[in-house]
């Protein structure tokens, strides 16, 4: 019977607004006050009032460069009907003075102010009716990025960049020594030019181009091969390749003698002949 009766209170209340006590009540609002875009944060609706709170009705608006996406009344209060952002709420116990009477949750829409206002708060309690009056809030809208967060990342950004632009550059020159490795090892068929050419080869980051060096080397490596095993062979039959060249030395030397001879012969003839 005494919640019936509180329910009628409420009712009567909403009904005869002439009938509710004067300023012993005051509405509270309270909250993170600042947003970033996109982001959402939790706003409370509170009512102190000088006895326990049987029932409330409590009218809010959002406006300015925020919207609310959620209103959580307090566990200890039943909804009795709701009407756009007015709700008509009844404590099946009574609940204490300061407590929450509704929790917002609030997103920032754009850069700028938004403002929460309570236009409406009338509670039953024991004796009454009592009215909290209205109040606003205000939030701070900041952008998704903070101008020292977005400096930051360009920051950042233009680092990056440089450090890319730099090892990029320091690739292209590690290329470029490492072509000229090759090329040298090329030439010269040198095993030491070749291991040092595929020392600089293999530091330089994957590419086609450090592929296409890979396959010159295998051939520089098979050509030192193949030079290695003429060598070992031809070492293999150095006595007979110096004999051989011992007789075309007395070859020649023969022929120089038998030359020189016929051409000294020819002169003493030719002189005994003009005498």
């Amino acid at each position: 019977m005494r919640k019936i009766k509180n329910l009628l209170i409420l009712v009567l209340a909403i009904l005869f607004a002439g009938n509710v006590y004067a300023a012993s009540a005051t509405t509270s609002i309270s909250g993170t006050n600042t947003v970033k875009v996109g982001n959402t944060t939790k706003i409370y609706i509170k009512l102190n009032a000088s006895d326990l709170i049987e029932g409330v009705d409590v009218t809010y608006a959002a406006s300015g460069n925020i919207t609310v996406t959620n209103a959580t009344i307090n566990s200890g209060l039943t909804q009795m009907g709701k009407n756009g952002n007015r709700y008509i709420l009844y404590a099946p116990s009574p609940i204490k003075s300061g407590s929450t009477i509704l929790t917002l949750t609030v997103k920032g829409t754009k850069e700028g102010t938004g403002t929460v206002t309570v236009s409406k708060m009338e509670a039953t309690v024991s004796g009454g009716t009592v009215n909290g009056g209205s109040k606003s809030y205000n939030i701070n809208v900041k952008p998704a990025k903070t101008a020292a967060e977005i400096k930051a990342e360009e920051e950042a950004a233009k680092k990056k960049e440089e450090e890319r632009k730099a090892q990029e550059e320091a690739n292209k020159k590690a290329l470029e020594e490492a072509t000229k490795l090759v090329e040298s090892a090329e030439k010269s068929l040198n095993n030491d030019d070749y291991e040092t050419a595929v020392k600089a080869v293999n530091s330089l980051v994957d590419s086609d181009a450090k592929k296409a060096l890979v396959e010159r080397l295998d051939k520089v490596k098979f050509n030192i091969e193949v030079n290695k095993a003429a060598l070992e062979k031809c070492s293999s039959s150095e006595p007979n390749q110096g004999t051989c060249s011992n007789a075309n030395c007395t070859k020649w030397i023969v022929l120089s003698v038998i030359l020189f001879v016929g051409l000294l012969t020819e002169s003493a003839y030719l002189v005994f002949r003009k005498k």
